[in-house]
């Protein structure tokens, strides 16, 4: 206790007493340390009334995995963090990185330039891993958001063959990327989605192996740890009601690098789901170890 919050105690002592108060400091030092304390809980709850506000405002903005492009892990997917606004950095507004032309992106989303081209190669690499036996859609991959209200099949949606790499943050100096690649895989007239997440050194993603398995767009899950090659990964089982996937594996480079890899036997655009899955939890752990995603994406 200061000086000042002293002096308002006595005051307000002073003020309510019905008799002129004793000069007993420890009774004085007490009616202070209350009037603090009422004047702390004012302003908890003032606090908590504007969150409740601000959710009650923010709360008509609903984020389906399907539709979400801006990545929060795992992520948050989605999410993990305020995905909708600039991200901030020691209270200033983050000036966001420079595009191919030389000048700041207009958004956290990178639409040419290096990290646009490492998009594109991770997209690539998940294309080369998918089983022999299963196709996929032979579409240029897009740069706008899928429209999540349209009636789409394989060859017409988005999401069938697509590439992002966006600006999460800056850690220590360090710029932070999340990057994805989703795909439609068929068999026939049935079709599932395989998918692959990195995020770049500097991530603050959790660093317990399960924990930040889970973590992959906040689905959460049950997860075990299975060795792959000598290496630990998550490996997680989807217990949500949202079903963008059924499994998930997540494994941390050395370097810090995080790679998430799913699957799925349903795609939205489809009738028919695959009739089995295309990896084992052994497969799905190893692809997340692999090089070829790690590589794609870091310089």
């Amino acid at each position: 206790m200061n000086e000042s919050e002293l002096r308002d105690g006595l005051r307000r002592t002073i003020a309510t007493a019905d008799q002129p108060p004793s000069m007993n400091t420890d009774a004085a030092l007490e009616a202070a340390r209350a009037a603090h304390r009422r004047r702390r809980t004012t302003v908890a709850g003032m606090g908590a009334a504007a969150a409740v506000v601000a959710i009650a405002v923010g709360g008509t903005v609903a984020l389906s995995g399907v539709d979400r492009l801006d990545l929060t892990p795992g992520g948050q997917g989605p999410l993990t963090t305020p995905i909708a606004t600039s991200p901030q950095e020691a209270g200033t507004e983050t000036v966001w990185p420079t595009g191919a032309d030389g000048q700041p992106q207009q958004d956290r989303t990178a639409s040419n330039g290096e990290r646009f081209e490492q998009g594109a190669r991770l997209l690539t690499e998940l294309i080369g891993v998918v089983p022999a036996g299963y196709t996929v859609p032979q579409r240029t991959p897009i740069l706008t958001t899928p429209d999540s209200t349209a009636v789409l099949t394989p060859d017409t949606d988005p999401w069938s063959r697509y590439n992002q790499s966006q600006f999460s943050d800056r850690v220590g100096g360090v710029e932070v990327w999340e990057h994805l690649a989703s795909l439609a895989v068929s068999d026939g007239p049935t079709t599932g989605r395989l998918y692959v997440e990195v995020h770049t050194p500097g991530n603050t993603l959790p660093a317990d192996t399960c924990g930040m398995a889970v973590s992959l767009w906040g689905l959460g899950g049950d997860c075990q740890v299975v060795s792959a090659g000598g290496k630990q990964v998550g490996v997680v089982a989807n217990t949500s009601d949202r079903k963008e996937f059924d499994r998930w594996a997540a494994f941390r480079h050395a370097d810090g690098t995080v790679v998430f890899v799913a699957q799925s036997t349903t795609f939205r655009g489809a009738t028919a789901p695959l009739a089995r899955p295309l990896f084992t939890d052994e497969q799905l752990a190893a692809l997340a170890t692999d090089d070829r995603f790690h590589d794609a994406v870091t310089e």
